[in-house]
């Protein structure tokens, strides 16, 4: 009990004293500095893991707190000489507090807004892995973490299935293996919708990264096995096909073979390269590339992380077992959404923002975009919405942010799907901190003022200055 004793008032002795407190404050100083110049060069997320949100950092300013208010306790009882002291000491613990008040208390995020979709969900800096199975999400937060790390989670679902996390890259790239296997083949078309272009991957198997289906705006692609395909000219008139289709096969001299159409009139024929235009479509495709007797396997490797969050890949790697019992690895990432088979059942797996429900409801009524006169660079872009239950539109631009029960909306950036729409990207902010900054801010200024009086005040050699 002695020794614990002594611990403690050498502890607080310690941390009262100037010395500790300076020390601190520099240290504060130089994590401050170092955030600033790594957010400018790798952006938000990564200052926000690697500075601001680090438990070095939380420690520094927890020291400092504690040195800044006993250094304060331990210069009394009151002692008007010290008034700017005190006022400084104070300020600078308010503004502490109200940082710890900020991060735990507040919100800072961003706001999806789709054409004509209510929308009140806050994507936040955290990261989420989402387990999808029918109606049901199951969320297991992912730690902050800058660099590679082997999580060796072990996941219970229901039904008794199970998924092991194994590895996790909060900032990663692709570095895909090639495995030779007879009887495999891959392509990559360039497709055409409109105005719009793109490229597709599309193979003989389904790893998540390529496909074996794919639709747009009503046009259905399918790769099928080339003894399907020789069924498909007694069939397919008699199945009578709404939507355009277009089957993309091998045959046994490694030929791709095309059947394309829809209701009772299809055409059946060998690919020549080129671009081929779907009848009574806008849609056209041409073969890239291609590959026979060869499977592309996902794989993922650490990545230097870039200003734009948006651009940031991150990449989960997970075990489970399938119908036979076997031990399966697949990556998923915050790209897209993985389809997984795990016993009886079908999982969707993705990496993904936490997620705020927030008491205001947006909805994006039109977005106005203008460009950069003779180019397609942004010059301007704004957003009118309607809030809540409202009928009067809000506008939101640049500078002109929307404040809404204390949340304040900011135009942050946009993009468009793929039938052209805009989205548009708003950041959300509320800090129930705000006044005790405001309010720390004040009584620094005034206690630094205050403090220089009293020196300048003070008799010196016998004389007033």
């Amino acid at each position: 009990m002695t020794s614990l004793l002594n611990f403690l008032k050498q502890s607080y002795k310690l941390l009262s004293s100037m010395k500790c407190a300076l020390f601190f404050l520099m240290l504060f100083m130089l994590g401050m500095m170092a955030g600033t110049f790594v957010e400018s060069i790798y952006g938000t997320t990564f200052a926000l893991r690697a500075v601001y949100h680090s438990w070095w950092f939380f420690f520094i300013e927890a020291v400092l707190l504690l040195s800044l208010i006993f250094s304060a306790i331990n210069r009394l009882p009151y002692k008007q000489r010290l008034l700017g002291f005190y006022i400084v000491h104070t300020s600078l613990v308010a503004l502490i507090i109200s940082s710890g008040i900020t991060y735990y208390f507040g919100t800072d995020g961003s706001m999806v807004l789709a054409p004509g979709v209510k929308n009140s969900l806050v994507e936040l800096s955290s990261d989420i892995l989402r387990i999808t199975s029918g109606k049901e999400n199951y969320d297991y937060k992912i730690p902050f973490s800058t660099s590679a790390n082997k999580l060796d989670w072990e996941l219970d679902l229901p039904n008794k299935v199970k998924i092991r996390v194994l590895n996790y890259i909060p900032f990663a790239k692709e570095a895909l293996r090639w495995q030779r296997r007879d009887g495999f083949w891959l392509t990559t078309w360039k497709i055409r919708k409109g105005q719009r272009e793109g490229s597709i991957r599309l193979a003989n198997y389904f790893d998540g990264r390529f496909k074996n289906y794919f639709l747009l705006d009503g046009v259905e692609l399918f790769i099928v096995p080339y003894e399907f395909y020789r069924t498909m000219k007694t069939l397919l008139p008699k199945k009578a096909i709404d939507k355009v289709t277009l089957f993309i096969t091998k045959d046994e001299n490694d030929f791709i073979r095309l059947a394309y159409g829809s209701g009772k009139k299809w055409t059946f024929e060998k690919y020549t390269m080129g671009e081929l235009q779907l009848p009574g479509t806008d849609f056209s495709l041409a073969l890239l590339e291609e590959f026979s007797n060869v499977v592309i396997k996902e794989n993922y490797i650490p990545e230097k992380p870039t200003k734009d969050s948006n651009k940031n890949l991150q990449a989960m790697q997970v075990a489970y077992r399938d119908l036979q019992g076997m031990e399966q690895k697949q990556w998923i990432t915050n790209a897209q959404e993985k389809q997984l088979r795990i016993g009886e059942s079908v999982y969707f797996l993705q990496i993904k923002s936490e997620e705020l429900k927030i008491p205001v409801v947006l909805a994006l009524d039109h977005f106005k975009i203008e460009l950069v006169p003779g180019t397609m660079q942004a010059a301007s872009y704004e957003s009118f919405i309607t809030v809540s239950d409202q009928q009067q539109l809000s506008h939101i631009s640049m500078n002109h942010p929307l404040k809404v029960d204390g949340y304040t909306f900011y135009q942050s950036s946009y993009f468009q799907d793929d039938h052209g729409n805009y989205h548009s990207v708003l950041s959300v902010n509320k800090d129930p901190g705000r006044a005790l900054k405001y309010l720390g801010a004040f009584l620094l200024m005034i206690g630094v003022l205050v403090h220089y009086l009293i020196v300048y005040r003070e008799p010196k050699g016998g004389e007033m200055r």
